[in-house]
């Protein structure tokens, strides 16, 4: 129990570190390089969805560390990454381009580690306990491909091999909705797609001029939620 204790003081810590540098600092700014945004950068309101993953796990920590319940070895497992994730994930908002988007990897790394460990964690699944994880998981996912792209684009690797822009743009796409549709197939999980699906809508409507990224965003969103469809219907026969 006192471990426990130990591992949730931690993880309010490195929440409060997160939550007071989000709203302290200008985000946007801190993702920008100015005439390297590339074209898959989502529209402003899907940046939103950080206000969704704040307030899941801020109930998260409360929920599972300040009381007794089936999941605590999950929880403890989870907790010896997610302070991690959530002190990368704040450093990357302060300490600019390029060193913001190796941050912005060891956020998506140690969130991986902390989705592994909750998946195979003792004891019996407890409902909503991967939900948020899901969801920062799924953001991560996306910023990251975004952070990439835009550093490429810095360094002048935005038509690389002579492919086009939109070329490269159409290939991060798909492969990204390709990586979702196997993610959600092997772990059965109904909400990391969910999170692409709301990115590539924002993509998309940044995109409304451009008509070839708009149809590759609204074919990969067709895809992802046809793979949503199956799982929901293999769960169902569980």
């Amino acid at each position: 129990m006192k471990q426990k204790i130990r591992y949730t003081i931690i993880n309010v810590i490195s929440y409060l570190f997160l939550i007071v540098l989000s709203f302290t600092t200008n985000g946007a700014k801190a993702f920008t390089i100015p005439s390297a945004q590339p074209l898959i950068t989502p529209a402003p309101y899907t940046f939103l969805i950080w206000l969704l993953i704040y307030g899941l796990w801020g109930i998260w920590i409360i929920w599972f560390g300040f009381r007794q319940t089936k999941a605590d070895d999950a929880y403890q497992r989870v907790s010896r990454f997610l302070p991690i994730s959530f002190i990368c994930s704040a450093l990357s908002l302060i300490v600019g381009q390029p060193i913001a988007g190796l941050f912005i990897v060891g956020a998506l790394m140690t969130a991986s580690f902390v989705y592994l460990s909750s998946q195979h964690a003792k004891g019996e699944r407890v409902p909503f306990f991967r939900l948020p994880i899901s969801v920062y998981l799924g953001w991560l996912s996306i910023a990251t491909i975004v952070e990439i792209s835009i550093l490429l684009k810095a360094n002048g690797f935005s038509e690389l091999f002579g492919l086009t822009e939109t070329f490269w743009a159409i290939f991060v796409l798909m492969m990204g909705g390709f990586f979702a549709v196997v993610f959600t197939e092997s772990q059965l999980d109904l909400v990391y797609p969910l999170v692409f699906i709301w990115a590539y809508i924002g993509i998309a409507i940044k995109n409304l001029d451009h008509i070839t990224i708009f149809l590759t965003c609204c074919f990969a969103i067709l895809l992802i939620g046809w793979m949503m469809d199956q799982v929901k219907r293999m769960l169902a026969q569980f």
